[in-house]
Formats: C-alpha cells, structure tokens, sequence
C-alpha cells in the first residue's frame, strides 16, 4: 500500500464512500492511473488521442481539448497527451496554462527539443525573453543531439527573434 498522509488518511476513514469509491482510492494509492481502474485500454487511448488529432485538423482545438482533457484526467503521465493538450491551450492563446503542461510535459521528457521549444514560444509571447531564449538555446541543443534539424533550425530562428526583442526592449 502507497503512503498517506495522516490527515488524508484520517479523513478518509471517516469519509462516507462506498466500496466501490474506497477500492478506487485504494489502486490509486497504490500507483494505478484512474484509466488502469477503469480498465481503459492502450488502444481505446490511441483511438481518442487520433480522434484529437483529427479535431485539431479540422480546426477544432477547444474540441480536442475536450478530448485530451479526458485522457489525462485517465493517464495523467502521458507524454504526448500532456504535449498535445498543451499545445491546444497555446494555439487559442491561453500561454499561462500552456507553459504549465509544457513544463510537465518536461518533467516527463527533460531533453525533448520540441517541448523546450513551445515552452519558449509562450514565454516569448508574454515577452519573457529571457526565459524564452533560455528555452530555445535549450531546444536547439537537445534538437541538435537527438538529429532533428527541424527544430533546431526553429529554434535558432526564435532566437533570432528574441535577441531582436530584446535589443529592442
């Protein structure tokens, strides 16, 4: 059994909660995702994660918010899909919350170049430069080691536009 804090463990014990509600506490306390309680297979996940992809396609980002929502309510140490949430926070301008899951997003992958890079590009449009050209020197490194000159050719281009802003600033 997981640890608990007093506290929550006396409440708890008090609380009225049903079996069912007490055996889901329970698998959580001991590491399972609300998805592994609920049996929510990999490929039901798969099958929503695509259906976001395509809701984002079609133009629809606060739709596949929607879905993304729910899918990390259920694994919530899902790499992509704490990427890809993020990402439709971002493209409707909601940078604060953005920057949050992309920091999560990091906590899980530390040297993806990717998400070194959205995370600047939201520091970059509430014109924290400095945090935002720490970002893409640190997506341009990880870029460059992982051969993914995609990024870090947009990296250095944000750079570009950072030493520019705040030359200007």
């Amino acid at each position: 059994m997981g640890i608990m804090v007093p506290r929550m463990a006396e409440f708890l014990e008090k609380a009225d909660l049903t079996p069912r509600q007490r055996s889901v506490i329970e698998h959580m306390r001991d590491g399972m995702s609300l998805g592994e309680i609920l049996g929510f297979k990999p490929e039901h996940r798969d099958a929503l994660f695509v259906q976001s992809y395509r809701l984002l396609e079609a133009g629809e980002p606060a739709k596949a918010r929607d879905v993304l929502t729910v899918l990390y309510q259920l694994e919530p140490l899902d790499a992509r899909t704490i990427f890809a949430l993020a990402g439709t926070y971002q493209l409707q301008g909601d940078y604060a919350t953005a920057g949050k899951l992309y920091v999560h997003f990091l906590a899980l992958d530390a040297t993806n170049g990717a998400g070194h890079l959205r995370l600047g590009e939201c520091f970059l449009a509430n014109q924290e430069y400095e945090s935002a050209g720490d970002c893409f020197t640190n997506a341009r490194d990880f870029a460059n080691r992982s051969k993914d000159a995609d990024t870090a050719a947009r990296a250095e281009q944000l750079l570009a536009v950072v030493a520019e802003k705040a030359a200007g600033a």
